[in-house]
């Protein structure tokens, strides 16, 4: 009772803490701010929203093309630090803070792709900006994408840098476990921010609740129908070594827009900043082709390549995840084996019979899981153990009594090693046996599908 009224105290002096804090105003002569309206849910609002952002181009007195650059997610414009001076060569470059980073405001109703896209068409509105190339750096590809949707006459060209796409390429590559795993993040930055005390160290963090909010309110399912109509030049530059987003997106994304040119690049997904002047240099070449005419639109596609593009996707073959995706989804798989494992190893047995993640991952998620979940009755059995040992008499007693002793002499240590090898064999078990079973199914579907 105590300690929850010293909590409660020190969370409340939290808030006050919070509420007198002034965010330290950074002065950037670079920087510039557009005033828009407020979006929630697809329409505009009442309320409104500043955009900081930074213009640079090489002088005035000529007629230039405008880029505008799109970070990702958690991100902000001097991510572009050192692309955009490269780009500003020869052409007009716009790097805004999105709404929720950076500089810009940072509560919204709303943080999804598609309300980025109506303030960025807001944002051209605002500088008088009639067409633009636009560049997406990452989760920027979701909105620069939505952008050619909302706004396709204000697009001139699209450049996916390391950009992600496709539903099917991100994390499990299904939206409703996607979902459930960012309503998971945010639950957990939320609780950080408002349930400790935390005296507003948190308030500011980058993996803060914006970013959560970003992915836990954006629907990318809708992208693969974008890019079936993206129409302009497009030029998708990737690292065949990215961990976040994999090159397989990168190349769905190159079907999917037949006019499009691939560049893979040695690298992961950190081309923006290690590859700056190569990437820029490529990206201006690509802007000088499209302002003279020199790139393909969607209607000069090669007639295989526009035939390819409407194919159904074949989702036997996805990429395996790794890295932080590989990461993520052991830190799902364990408390969903937690409350129900059997179901979990099936699951993750799908999983890696598609090829989607590797025994490795999904038997260790799975594993933690179980033996999280036999940890309490290891507690309660020492509990009734020592209880029964106490209470039988000094000799004669019978099997419970013994039985109550040998736990005590065991000890914890000892049942936690037993519930540990338990564990692991029935998680090697169970996932290797549904990996099967999910294997054989999907060779039998796709033989029939061939056959047919």
């Amino acid at each position: 009772m105590t300690a929850g009224l010293f909590y409660g105290l020190l969370l409340a002096i939290s808030f006050v803490v919070r509420d007198r804090q002034r965010p330290t105003v950074r002065v950037d002569p670079l920087e510039h701010a557009a005033d828009v309206r407020a979006v929630d849910g697809g329409r505009l609002t009442s309320a409104r929203v500043r955009i900081a952002y930074r213009e640079l181009a090489p002088g005035s007195g000529r007629d230039l093309e405008t880029i505008v650059l799109l970070h990702g997610s958690p991100g902000r414009k001097e991510d572009f630090g050192h692309l955009a001076p490269i780009l500003a060569r020869d052409a007009r470059v716009l790097v805004p803070d999105l709404p929720g980073f950076g500089s810009s405001t940072q509560t919204l109703p709303d943080y999804s792709f598609r309300a980025h896209a109506l303030y960025l068409r807001q944002f051209l509105d605002d500088l008088g900006v009639a067409r633009a190339h636009v560049l997406g750096f990452s989760m920027g590809g979701g909105v620069a994408l939505n952008l050619v949707d909302v706004a396709p006459g204000r697009v001139s060209s699209l450049t996916m840098l390391s950009a992600l796409g496709v539903q099917e390429m991100e994390l499990t590559g299904n939206y409703y476990v996607n979902h459930l795993v960012h309503g998971a993040q945010l639950a957990i930055l939320l609780f950080l921010r408002e349930g400790i005390p935390q005296m507003g160290v948190l308030d500011g963090a980058m993996l803060g609740v914006p970013y959560a909010r970003n992915f836990f309110d954006s629907d990318q399912r809708t992208l693969r129908s974008i890019l079936r109509r993206v129409a302009v030049p497009t030029l998708i530059v990737h690292g065949a070594d990215d961990t976040r987003v994999p090159i397989e997106a990168a190349r769905e994304h190159y079907r999917l827009v037949p006019q499009s040119e691939l560049v893979t690049l040695d690298g992961d997904h950190s081309l923006l900043f290690k590859s700056a002047q190569y990437c820029g240099d490529l990206i201006g070449a690509f802007v000088h082709r499209v302002a003279e005419g020199h790139a393909l639109a969607r209607a000069d596609a090669a007639p295989a390549r526009a035939r390819a593009a409407e194919l159904p996707f074949t989702p036997m073959r996805l990429p395996r995840v790794r890295g932080i995706a590989a990461a993520t989804l052991t830190g799902v798989l364990i408390p969903a084996s937690l409350i129900a494992g059997y179901v979990t190893s099936a699951a993750a047995g799908t999983l890696v019979a598609r090829g989607r993640v590797s025994l490795t991952v999904a038997m260790t998620g799975c594993f933690l899981g179980m033996l999280l979940a036999g940890v309490p009755s290891i507690l309660r059995s020492r509990r009734a153990g020592r209880q029964s040992a106490e209470m039988a008499p000094a000799r004669g007693f019978g099997p419970p009594e013994a039985l109550a002793r040998s736990l005590l002499k065991t000890g914890i240590w000892g049942n936690l090693a037993f519930m540990s090898l338990t564990s692991a064999v029935r998680a090697a078990l169970f996932v290797s046996a549904a990996a099967g079973v999910s294997w054989v199914l999907f060779r039998l579907t796709s033989l029939d599908s061939v056959t047919s």
